[in-house]
Parts: C-alpha cells; structure tokens; sequence
C-alpha cells in the first residue's frame, strides 16, 4: 500500500484577542428565523467557538470514506466522557419551569448514547447549569468542565417560562450536545459550505463588529482534522446553526435545527459504546496517521493508542488514508476483530506505506 503526506492548506489565524476562554462555546440571544434574508439575519443565534483548539483551524477536504455508515457528526477526540459515565448537573437558579424542561430534554442523549445525567443539589457536579437572560447561551465543551471550579457556572441557558417548546428543546439539546463533547457542525472537517465570504465579513463586521480573523475563527474555519472524530457533514444536526442563502455564492441555506438528527443519535451511539478495539500508532516518524472505522474518522498520532468503535461480528471495516497517486483516498481496507488489539505499522522499512497487524 501506498501512503504520502496528507496536504494541508493552513491559515494563520490572529486569534489573541478571542481567545479569553478555554474550552467555551457561546450563543447570542435569538430570535428562530427559518428562512432568513438579510435583515432577519440580525436577530440570528449563531454560537461563537471560542476554545483552545481555534489556533489548530485547518482547512482540509477529504473524501468520502468508502463502506462508511451514514452517520455524521463531529467531536473533539479527547474531550468525550467515558462511556457509562454519569454526570452530575447542578442548576444554579431558574424556576421549577425550565430546570424540569432541561431534564426532560437532557434523556434524549442518555437515551442515544451510554452515558447518563444526575440532577444534584449539594456536593461536586460536572455541570452547572444557569439560566442568565443576559448572559447568552454557552457550554464548555467535554470534559473541558472539568477544569472549571466547583464553584463557577459551565454552561448558560438564556431560557425562561416565556420561551417556546421549540427554543427550549433547540437550546438544550445543542448545549448539552456541546457538554458532553460535539462541536459546531457548520465548522467540521468535511464541511464545504459555499460561504460568500466577503458577504459574510460585511454582515459580522456591521453586526458585531468582528474582525476577519474572528469571522475565520468563528464561522468560516474547519476544525482541525487531527484534533477530531467525525464522519462526513450532516446539514441535520442539532449542532449545525442556521446558515442564510444571503451569505452564500449559490443559494445553499440551512434552517434553525431543533431536533437531534438521525445521524446525531447514531453517532453518539457510536462514540459512547463500550464496543471497542485498541488500536496503537507504533510509526514513529510520521503523525498522525488517519483510519475509518464503521464510518467514523480518527486521526492517531505517533505512539499514541486509542479506542475505535466496533462490533462484535467480524464486519467490521478499517481504513487507512492514503494518496494512490491520482488523488487522495481511503484504501487499504481489511477486517478488525473485537477483543483483538492491532497497531499500525509500516508497510516495509522505509516510506509512508502503512499496514494493521495484530498488536
């Protein structure tokens, strides 16, 4: 098998000034606009990635990943919980109304993922919730809330009795997708959003008086492609915000999504299952390295060992990326077992060409 070096187009971002918190993602008030021209895109709620991986922004296209189930979401790969976790939430304020809506709405991902939430109201929690009308909507992201202090909010909900079902059940649902690991859709690595970017610096610059820099960081930049699991883009997701056909070349629009996809709750099945297979990068002088398991990306750099979902029949599909001289594309391809460890290793003793064999 062949491999070359993956090419990246990188982007020197000036991130400084919005880099003021680790980990945090952040919503403006809204209104729900479904199909927003320019003056309806004043009002929008767009959320503004602002973590420590916004200095890695790439910008990679890849291909579609032959045999890859038809699942699509996008999470930074060492923020995830262990699956089987329980995380204790706290509510800091808000009335009866909306704290009982946040946890009726919080079982829709227990429910999709084997992970579980615990309401508390005294001793340490992973995730506390507020409910500020001013303070926007905003999570930290995985278990970035494990570096926050026991006695400051991680997440905020600009919700109150006079929300709608609707507004609730979007905000909720897109929050705690943030808190237990998912990013922003409209910014994943396979993303190819026909942006019209000069609309786009405008809007923000009159809007919000955003710099170009913080509208590449914010909207227009993919994350890192070495920094996440994702499979191809999904328009569906809960976590994608609307996009205008005013702000793109050809028309392309997304509406307000209020309800996790398909694709979310597969994906998170997926992420979150105990079914998994230790893979290790034992190529020493070539990072990171990529595979495709059951439709899911991840990137594995040097020395490093990591779990990729699998199933306990032998149908499971491994691939690693390689360049076969007319374009880069998934090759490679063969069987991995459950209860097997394997580690990627070259495929003779010298060059990029790499192969799996049993660990």
């Amino acid at each position: 098998m062949k491999n070359t070096r993956l090419k990246f187009a990188s982007q020197l971002t000036l991130l400084v000034a919005i880099l003021m918190v680790f980990g945090l993602t952040n919503c403006k008030e809204d209104s729900e606009p479904l199909n927003m021209n320019t003056t309806e895109l004043q009002d929008i709620d767009m959320c503004l990635t602002v973590d420590s991986d916004a200095s890695h922004d790439l910008d990679l296209d890849l291909p579609g990943i032959p045999g890859a189930t038809d699942d699509r979401a996008s999470g930074h790969k060492n923020k995830f919980w262990t699956p089987g976790q329980t995380l204790r939430v706290k509510f800091i304020g808000g009335t009866a109304f909306v704290k009982g809506k946040v946890q009726t709405y919080i079982q829709q991902w227990s429910n999709n993922a084997n992970i579980r939430f615990q309401i508390v109201t005294a001793g340490n929690s992973e995730i506390r919730v507020a409910f500020d009308m001013n303070n926007g909507n905003w999570s930290y992201v995985g278990k970035d809330n494990l570096s926050i202090a026991q006695t400051a909010k991680t997440m905020n909900l600009a919700i109150d009795n006079n929300s709608s079902e609707t507004t609730i059940r979007r905000k909720v649902l897109h929050e705690f997708g943030h808190a237990i690991g998912l990013e922003h859709e409209h910014q994943q690595p396979y993303v190819n959003i026909p942006w019209n970017k000069p609309a786009v610096y405008q809007y923000y610059a009159n809007s919000d008086g955003w710099s170009q820099a913080e509208v590449d960081a914010n909207i227009l930049n993919k994350k890192d492609p070495k920094l996440t699991n994702n499979t191809s883009y999904d328009p569906t997701s809960i976590m994608h915000y609307p996009v205008s056909a005013a702000l793109t070349t050809n028309g392309f629009s997304v509406p307000w999504n209020t309800e996790l996809s398909i694709l979310d709750k597969d994906f998170m099945k997926k992420k979150y299952s105990t079914l998994k297979v230790r893979l290790r990068n034992a190529v020493t002088d070539y990072s990171p390295i990529y595979v495709a398991v059951n439709g899911i990306t991840y990137p594995i750099n040097s020395g490093e060992t990591f779990d990729v979902y699998v199933t306990q029949t032998g149908s499971n599909r491994l691939y690693l990326y390689e360049n076969s001289g007319s374009g880069l594309n998934w090759d490679g391809n063969q069987f991995i077992y459950y209860g097997t460890r394997y580690k990627i290793v070259k495929d003779g003793l010298s060059g990029t060409n790499f192969k799996i064999q049993v660990d």
